[in-house]
Formats: structure tokens, sequence, C-alpha cells
């Protein structure tokens, strides 16, 4: 598993001495393993983590998922003209979030997708100043 050295602590003399021993490592997850893996990541990219810090009781980190694409009444993914599936905007939906858990007694801090950040509190200011921009020319 690991290489296995010679004694560090041992005189230099003897050290010479001590041939250093390779081990060879082994594999580190199975296939199968790799593949639930693999599964697992890709079912958490169909959702936004959006996180939370809760400034009225000291600050715990708050984690809210939701879908990252945009739903029917039932629940169904909605899909577009040409058969794919609609992406909520991660700027509307960490905005949404916060509002909802109340934005006076929480700090937005980022919306993740599965391992992505994809949105910040400076992008969402950023994205809004652009669209104040836009709607004012």
């Amino acid at each position: 598993m690991a290489t296995k050295f010679a004694d560090e602590t041992a005189p230099a003399s003897s050290m010479a001495a001590k041939p250093v021993e390779m081990v060879s490592a082994k594999s580190i997850m199975s296939l199968s393993e790799a593949a639930a893996l693999e599964r697992r990541h890709a079912h958490e990219s169909d959702y936004y983590a959006v996180i939370l810090e809760d400034d009225a009781n000291g600050g715990p980190l708050i984690r809210v998922r939701t879908s990252c694409y945009e739903l029917d009444a039932d629940r169904n993914i909605v899909f577009d003209e040409a058969g794919n599936k609609k992406l909520r905007n991660p700027h509307d939906v960490g905005l949404d979030v916060w509002a909802a858990y109340g934005a006076d007694d929480h700090t937005l801090k980022m919306v993740m997708r599965g391992s992505q950040v994809v949105a910040t509190p400076k992008s969402i200011t950023q994205q809004i100043a652009l669209a104040r921009e836009a709607a004012s020319a």
C-alpha cells in the first residue's frame, strides 16, 4: 500500500545498510465502486446546493438542495423545442432561496452544482448590474 522507508532515526551508517522495500499500491476502488461514485456525482449535478450562513443563530451553514432544471406543476423536467432540459439560472435560484429563508437573518455564501461553484454574492451583484444597464439602454 505504501512505501516503507528505512528508519530515519537510526545512524547514517546503519541506514546505508538497510535496503528500502517497495510495496506496490493496490487499487483504491473497484470498478463497481467507481461506477457508483460516478452515478452519485451525476445525480448531485442535477441539483443546485445553495449554501447560507445563519446569522441569527451564530453562523452554522445551511445547505438547501433544489433542482437545477425547470419543473412543471407535476415536478417533471421541462424540455425546450430541441429536446434539451431547461436549466434554471443559478443566480435567480440563489436569490429565491435566500429570500425564502429570510434575507435579514441569513447570508448567501454560494450556489453549487455538483462540486462546481456556479454563483456567489459577487457574481449575483454583477448580473444584477448588467441587467440594470441593459434595461436602461
